[in-house]
């Protein structure tokens, strides 16, 4: 163990200053709660997305700084702030897609209940009138018998347990790759602020540099999982009609504005 001095002291004070309060943006973790609500992966599951592009997101700065270190601040400065608007971009860019291809698959779920909304809205009995349109020459009974046997029996396999679990696996496989476009996106963006503090450590010795950036790493994780769970807790006891009828759409567009503020505060 190597002894610390009291500058060293100072530069884990704002390592971890700058990382907590850096980390209190809500573009770090706002998108994963949004996403884990809408797509139901849960508490452990969100956390654990989470804190893979936390990870990625800490060891992207890290490399920025050390380019800061070898080629100049100034310069990897201007490439992480490059490297932000692009994140920007691209988390707008996944957000509205996110939430076009929500809106589309929505519309398409309800399309077929179209007809049977109508009817309820104006008082018809759907059943009865299946009855009528398929009411066969021979005979009542047989009408009901072969209807039941055919008709009944042919709707389930079609629209059953097989037509369920294929929709579960879409959904469950889009869950996936959307989950994994965020940990890349939000991954590959760099926390500029953490520039100064390892230029400024350099001189104290390459341990002093590598305690820096595990205290950042170590500061940086626990708020982004901490608010992450909180979040997650807190909406678990809040029901807005509006946003749980719409929230994988209401997901993508907040991931959108998040992706405006980054690419606001890049300029």
């Amino acid at each position: 163990m190597f002894p610390i001095s009291g500058e060293l002291w100072m530069f884990i004070g704002l390592a971890f200053t700058i990382a907590v309060v850096h980390s209190l943006n809500p573009d770090h973790w706002l998108p994963f709660v949004m996403l884990g609500r809408a797509r139901s992966w849960g508490v452990p599951r969100t956390l654990g997305i989470a804190s893979i592009a936390g990870t990625a997101h800490v060891g992207t700065s890290i490399v920025i700084a050390l380019i800061g270190v070898g080629l100049g601040a100034a310069l990897a400065e201007r490439f992480a702030t490059i490297v932000e608007y692009v994140v920007g971009s691209a988390l707008i860019v996944f957000g509205l897609t996110f939430a076009y291809i929500s809106w589309r698959r929505r519309n398409r779920s309800h399309t077929h209940r179209g007809a049977s909304l109508i009817s309820r809205r104006l008082g018809v009995d759907t059943e009865e009138v299946e009855k009528y349109m398929h009411v066969p020459h021979d005979g009542e009974d047989e009408h009901g018998h072969e209807h039941e046997d055919e008709h009944g029996h042919e709707h389930e396999d079609e629209h059953g347990p097989e037509h369920g679990d294929e929709h579960g696996q879409e959904h469950g496989h889009g869950s996936t790759k959307a989950g994994y476009g965020l940990v890349a996106i939000i991954g590959l963006s760099p926390c500029v602020a953490l520039l100064p503090i390892v230029f400024g450590a350099t001189p104290l010795g390459i341990n002093s540099v590598i305690t820096i950036m595990v205290v950042f790493f170590i500061a940086t994780m626990a708020t982004i999982l901490i608010l992450t769970g909180l979040a997650l807790k807190g909406l678990q006891f809040i029901k807005l009609g509006f946003i749980e009828k719409h929230g994988e759409v209401f997901t993508g567009l907040v991931i959108a504005f998040m992706g405006i503020l980054v690419v606001s505060m890049s300029l």
